[in-house]
């Protein structure tokens, strides 16, 4: 799972890189523990619906926070450049790519659907 995690934050890192923003490890590291943070919400409104337990605002932003602010103790410049080192060489890269993009929005599209489902 890690080497997952890994991949999709040198992707999304490498995306912000190459559209020239500084800072694009920090900032893919807020994108993909804020996805992380919707799949982690959608599950939790799975579990609050079967007790019949409403999901409120606060906790909603108290996860992402949470997920958000954990970001910041995990990504660095360093751990980039190691993965850039390691993936430099991949194949059908465009491709993955594509699947990094479908993670994140997909984490969302689920919590949107749960929010209103329950």
């Amino acid at each position: 799972m890690r080497i997952l995690f890994n991949y999709c934050y040198y992707r999304i890192s490498k995306f912000y890189k190459d559209w020239g923003e500084s800072g694009s490890e920090g900032t893919a590291g807020v994108i993909l523990y804020g996805c992380l943070g919707g799949y982690f919400l959608s599950m939790l409104g799975f579990i609050l619906s079967a007790f019949n337990i409403e999901m409120t605002e606060i906790l909603v932003a108290v996860v992402i926070l949470f997920f958000i602010g954990m970001s910041f103790f995990f990504v660095s410049e360093k751990k980039y450049k190691e993965l850039e080192e390691h993936y430099k060489n991949e194949k059908h890269s465009k491709l993955k790519g594509w699947f990094v993009f479908t993670f994140c929005i997909s984490s969302w599209i689920l919590f949107i659907i749960v929010l209103y489902s329950v």
